[in-house]
């Protein structure tokens, strides 16, 4: 008895030691001595049907008496015999659907580790940021169905996260967070994912909460790299989900550590094929400057080279006049068309 006690107390502080929240700590403590007393669920949930079978005849066999003596009086017995006999059919009625929603839910949770089994088999296959982040929407969507979801990016440009686009290609918001926002710290320092009202407690600012509200999403899960924050999922649930089980925060989880990676590495590649692609275009100019003399060939080759780098609609190239020391328009684009200076 004693081994037996000193074992299991083993097993319980090794749980509730693990690294994770206090909540978790708390769940997977539950699970682990769920799953070792079978035999005593076994019995508990025999002993439960039981005492629900006999309640539910007793109350079906007390309304039947009490209304057949009012309506049929000297045959209430008969009735009431017959309203027990019913009741009894009844109720492995009752627990054969019952085990049939619950076979519906099991296998719900079930499907979770096949679910991310395939988003890694796709992400492998997948090299650039848009893809990565369409193929965990997908995910996200067939798992929870949420009523409203935004993926949040870090940009190095401007330092800040904002929302990603949906599959449509249109802003899932217009909120932008600094890197050093409240959110985004807490997020940073791995704390896993977060309720709405869970943030509340470490949030003081009433105006930052209100942001967050606007999202009109309650479960906040980071993207976390290996160097820094890549940004965060935030989903809202249906009316009638409520909230989110250990196994279902444990698959977001997995799904966003999983995509913060795949970002990364993402990442590494534009930044190779953006340098790439610069080279080229010095090159480029640096040969044509060699090619050709004529003023006008070369502000075209720079313009044609520089919107190869960053995008543009409109273009100018000013130089000052050393004569008079002002400044001089020579090459103007307005919408793709040249316009012609005079």
């Amino acid at each position: 008895m004693i081994e037996w006690n000193i074992k299991w107390r083993s097993k319980f502080e090794w749980i509730m030691n693990k690294k994770r929240r206090p909540l978790f700590s708390y769940i997977n403590a539950i699970h682990f001595f769920k799953k070792k007393n079978l035999p005593f669920k076994a019995l508990l949930y025999a002993l439960l049907a039981v005492i629900v079978v006999l309640s539910y005849a007793l109350i079906v066999t007390g309304l039947g008496l009490l209304f057949a003596e009012s309506v049929f009086p000297g045959i209430s017995l008969w009735i009431g015999i017959v309203f027990f006999i019913l009741a009894i059919l009844f109720s492995p009625i009752r627990q054969a659907l019952e085990k049939k929603l619950e076979s519906v839910f099991i296998r719900q949770k079930q499907e979770l580790p096949e679910q991310l089994r395939m988003f890694s088999s796709e992400l492998t296959r997948i090299v650039n940021a848009d893809g990565i982040i369409q193929l965990l929407r997908k995910y996200i969507e067939q798992a929870f169905n949420p009523k409203m979801l935004h993926v949040f990016l870090y940009e190095p440009f401007s330092d800040q996260y904002a929302a990603a686009p949906d599959s449509s290609g249109i802003l899932t918001s217009e909120l932008i967070f600094p890197s050093d926002n409240m959110l985004a710290q807490m997020l940073a320092a791995k704390n896993g994912t977060q309720y709405l009202s869970d943030l509340r407690f470490v949030i003081k600012s009433a105006d930052e909460i209100s942001r967050l509200q606007l999202l009109s999403t309650e479960v906040f899960s980071p993207l976390s790299g290996t160097k820094r924050l890549a940004g965060w999922v935030t989903l809202g649930l249906q009316e009638h989900v409520g909230s989110l089980s250990a196994s279902e925060f444990q698959f977001i989880e997995a799904l966003c550590d999983q995509a913060a990676l795949a970002l990364e590495r993402a990442q590494v590649i534009a930044n190779l094929e953006s340098r790439m692609r610069e080279m080229n275009v010095l090159t480029r100019v640096s040969q044509g400057i060699n090619i050709t003399l004529r003023l006008d060939d070369i502000l075209e080759l720079v313009y044609a080279q520089a919107t190869q780098i960053i995008p543009a609609d409109d273009f100018q190239i000013t130089l000052k006049d050393e004569e008079t020391g002002t400044l001089v328009k020579i090459f103007d684009v307005e919408d793709g068309d040249r316009l012609t200076q005079n």
